[in-house]
Protein backbone atom coordinates (compact mmCIF):
# COMPACT_ATOMS: atom_id res chain seq x y z
CA UNK A 1 0.00 0.00 0.00
CA UNK A 2 1.76 3.12 -1.25
CA UNK A 3 -0.24 5.77 0.62
CA UNK A 4 -1.44 4.93 4.15
CA UNK A 5 -3.23 8.28 4.52
CA UNK A 6 -5.45 7.63 1.47
CA UNK A 7 -6.15 4.12 2.71
CA UNK A 8 -7.22 5.42 6.13
CA UNK A 9 -9.60 7.99 4.64
CA UNK A 10 -11.14 5.50 2.20
CA UNK A 11 -11.92 2.91 4.88
CA UNK A 12 -12.45 5.25 7.84
CA UNK A 13 -14.33 3.61 10.70
CA UNK A 14 -13.62 0.09 9.47
CA UNK A 15 -9.97 -0.12 10.50
CA UNK A 16 -8.46 -1.90 13.50
CA UNK A 17 -4.98 -0.60 14.38
CA UNK A 18 -2.59 -3.37 15.41
CA UNK A 19 -0.27 -1.24 17.52
CA UNK A 20 2.85 0.94 17.52
CA UNK A 21 0.97 4.11 16.63
CA UNK A 22 1.16 6.32 19.75
CA UNK A 23 4.95 6.45 20.14
CA UNK A 24 5.13 9.85 21.81
CA UNK A 25 8.48 9.10 23.48
CA UNK A 26 10.35 10.03 20.29
CA UNK A 27 8.62 13.37 19.93
CA UNK A 28 9.21 14.26 23.58
CA UNK A 29 12.94 13.88 22.91
CA UNK A 30 12.78 16.57 20.22
CA UNK A 31 10.56 18.81 22.35
CA UNK A 32 7.09 18.15 20.96
CA UNK A 33 4.33 18.39 23.54
CA UNK A 34 1.59 15.78 23.94
CA UNK A 35 -0.96 18.25 22.57
CA UNK A 36 1.08 19.03 19.45
CA UNK A 37 1.75 15.33 18.91
CA UNK A 38 -1.97 14.55 19.03
CA UNK A 39 -2.78 17.40 16.65
CA UNK A 40 -0.11 16.28 14.19
CA UNK A 41 -1.15 12.61 14.20
CA UNK A 42 -4.94 13.00 14.38
CA UNK A 43 -5.25 12.70 10.60
CA UNK A 44 -4.14 9.07 11.04
CA UNK A 45 -5.63 7.73 14.28
CA UNK A 46 -9.06 9.36 13.98
CA UNK A 47 -10.01 6.84 11.26
CA UNK A 48 -9.53 3.77 13.49
CA UNK A 49 -12.56 1.96 14.88
CA UNK A 50 -10.55 -0.14 17.36
CA UNK A 51 -6.99 -0.13 18.63
CA UNK A 52 -4.68 -2.87 19.90
CA UNK A 53 -1.91 -1.52 22.13
CA UNK A 54 1.65 -2.21 20.93
CA UNK A 55 4.90 -2.20 22.87
CA UNK A 56 5.83 1.27 21.54
CA UNK A 57 2.50 2.86 22.37
CA UNK A 58 1.99 5.39 25.14
CA UNK A 59 -1.28 4.03 26.52
CA UNK A 60 -2.28 7.37 28.03
CA UNK A 61 -2.45 8.80 24.51
CA UNK A 62 -4.46 5.87 23.23
CA UNK A 63 -6.90 6.31 26.13
CA UNK A 64 -7.21 9.99 25.33
CA UNK A 65 -7.88 9.51 21.62
CA UNK A 66 -10.60 6.89 21.65
CA UNK A 67 -14.13 6.70 23.05
CA UNK A 68 -13.45 3.06 24.00
CA UNK A 69 -10.66 1.32 25.87
CA UNK A 70 -7.68 0.19 23.79
CA UNK A 71 -7.17 -3.58 24.10
CA UNK A 72 -4.29 -6.06 24.16
CA UNK A 73 -6.28 -8.72 22.30
CA UNK A 74 -9.05 -8.13 19.75
CA UNK A 75 -11.64 -10.85 19.13
CA UNK A 76 -14.42 -10.62 16.58
CA UNK A 77 -16.00 -13.88 15.42
CA UNK A 78 -13.38 -15.82 13.46
CA UNK A 79 -10.69 -13.16 13.94
CA UNK A 80 -8.08 -12.98 16.69
CA UNK A 81 -5.78 -9.95 16.42
CA UNK A 82 -2.97 -8.88 18.71
CA UNK A 83 0.07 -6.69 18.34
CA UNK A 84 2.42 -9.66 18.62
CA UNK A 85 5.04 -8.30 21.03
CA UNK A 86 3.55 -10.37 23.82
CA UNK A 87 4.31 -13.55 21.85
CA UNK A 88 8.05 -12.95 21.64
CA UNK A 89 9.18 -14.68 24.80
CA UNK A 90 12.24 -16.13 23.05
CA UNK A 91 13.99 -12.79 23.73
CA UNK A 92 15.20 -11.60 27.10
CA UNK A 93 12.38 -9.24 28.05
CA UNK A 94 14.39 -7.54 30.80
CA UNK A 95 17.11 -6.63 28.32
CA UNK A 96 14.55 -5.40 25.80
CA UNK A 97 12.96 -3.10 28.36
CA UNK A 98 16.39 -1.84 29.45
CA UNK A 99 17.14 -0.93 25.83
CA UNK A 100 13.70 0.67 25.36
CA UNK A 101 14.30 2.87 28.44
CA UNK A 102 17.73 3.95 27.13
CA UNK A 103 16.22 4.66 23.70
CA UNK A 104 13.50 6.85 25.19
CA UNK A 105 16.21 8.93 26.88
CA UNK A 106 18.59 9.23 23.92
CA UNK A 107 17.89 10.99 20.64
CA UNK A 108 21.06 9.48 19.15
CA UNK A 109 19.98 5.88 19.86
CA UNK A 110 16.57 6.60 18.37
CA UNK A 111 18.05 8.23 15.25
CA UNK A 112 20.43 5.28 14.72
CA UNK A 113 17.57 2.79 15.05
CA UNK A 114 15.40 4.72 12.58
CA UNK A 115 18.27 4.96 10.09
CA UNK A 116 19.00 1.23 10.43
CA UNK A 117 15.34 0.28 9.87
CA UNK A 118 14.93 2.59 6.89
CA UNK A 119 18.19 1.47 5.26
CA UNK A 120 18.02 -2.28 5.74
CA UNK A 121 14.32 -3.10 5.79
CA UNK A 122 14.20 -3.36 1.99
CA UNK A 123 16.46 -6.43 2.20
CA UNK A 124 14.12 -8.31 4.54
CA UNK A 125 11.06 -9.89 2.95
CA UNK A 126 9.11 -12.85 4.21
CA UNK A 127 8.12 -14.96 1.22
CA UNK A 128 7.60 -18.64 0.48
CA UNK A 129 9.09 -20.96 3.07
CA UNK A 130 10.24 -18.12 5.33
CA UNK A 131 6.75 -16.64 5.44
CA UNK A 132 5.23 -20.06 6.10
CA UNK A 133 7.74 -20.73 8.89
CA UNK A 134 6.95 -17.40 10.56
CA UNK A 135 3.20 -18.00 10.25
CA UNK A 136 3.61 -21.42 11.85
CA UNK A 137 5.66 -19.97 14.72
CA UNK A 138 2.97 -17.31 15.24
CA UNK A 139 0.09 -19.78 15.42
CA UNK A 140 2.07 -22.08 17.73
CA UNK A 141 2.81 -19.17 20.07
CA UNK A 142 -0.87 -18.14 20.06
CA UNK A 143 -1.93 -21.73 20.76
CA UNK A 144 0.60 -22.13 23.60
CA UNK A 145 -0.96 -19.14 25.32
CA UNK A 146 -4.43 -20.66 25.11
CA UNK A 147 -5.78 -17.99 22.75
CA UNK A 148 -7.13 -20.27 20.03
CA UNK A 149 -10.74 -21.35 20.29
CA UNK A 150 -13.11 -23.16 17.94
CA UNK A 151 -14.31 -19.93 16.29
CA UNK A 152 -10.89 -18.56 15.33
CA UNK A 153 -9.52 -19.22 11.86
CA UNK A 154 -7.77 -15.89 11.17
CA UNK A 155 -4.85 -14.54 13.22
CA UNK A 156 -3.51 -11.04 12.62
CA UNK A 157 -0.40 -9.42 14.13
CA UNK A 158 1.88 -6.48 13.38
CA UNK A 159 4.79 -6.36 15.80
CA UNK A 160 7.64 -7.60 13.60
CA UNK A 161 6.82 -5.10 10.81
CA UNK A 162 7.63 -7.74 8.16
CA UNK A 163 4.41 -8.48 6.25
CA UNK A 164 3.15 -11.88 5.21
CA UNK A 165 -0.21 -13.49 4.48
CA UNK A 166 -0.18 -17.29 4.73
CA UNK A 167 -2.80 -20.01 4.69
CA UNK A 168 -1.84 -23.20 6.51
CA UNK A 169 -3.18 -26.29 8.23
CA UNK A 170 -2.60 -26.54 11.95
CA UNK A 171 -3.85 -29.46 14.03
CA UNK A 172 -6.27 -30.45 11.28
CA UNK A 173 -7.80 -27.00 10.78
CA UNK A 174 -7.24 -24.36 8.08
CA UNK A 175 -6.01 -20.96 9.24
CA UNK A 176 -5.00 -17.65 7.73
CA UNK A 177 -2.07 -16.01 9.55
CA UNK A 178 -1.22 -12.41 8.66
CA UNK A 179 1.28 -9.75 9.62
CA UNK A 180 0.30 -6.30 8.32
CA UNK A 181 3.80 -4.83 8.27
CA UNK A 182 4.35 -1.14 8.97
CA UNK A 183 3.77 2.18 7.22
CA UNK A 184 6.77 3.81 8.93
CA UNK A 185 10.32 4.52 7.77
CA UNK A 186 9.83 3.31 4.21
CA UNK A 187 8.67 -0.10 5.37
CA UNK A 188 6.04 -2.22 3.63
CA UNK A 189 2.41 -1.72 4.64
CA UNK A 190 0.11 -4.61 3.67
CA UNK A 191 -3.40 -4.04 5.01
CA UNK A 192 -5.67 -7.06 5.20
CA UNK A 193 -9.44 -7.12 4.77
CA UNK A 194 -11.64 -9.70 6.50
CA UNK A 195 -14.94 -9.72 4.62
CA UNK A 196 -16.88 -11.71 7.23
CA UNK A 197 -16.53 -8.94 9.80
CA UNK A 198 -16.12 -6.05 7.31
CA UNK A 199 -12.88 -4.80 8.91
CA UNK A 200 -9.42 -3.79 7.73
CA UNK A 201 -6.31 -4.36 9.82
Amino acid sequence: MANPEKFLKKYSGKIVGVGDIFDHHRTSIVGESQELYLQRTEKYWKHLSDFIVGNHDAEILADYCFQFNPVRIYRNGPVLALHGHQLKFSFNQAQIMKYEKMRYESRLLWDVEEWFCKTFHKYFRLKGKKAYAQALVTIEEVDCRGLLDDKVDTIITGHTHLPFDVKLNYKGKKYRVVNCGSSLHGKVFKPVYVRRIDKWF
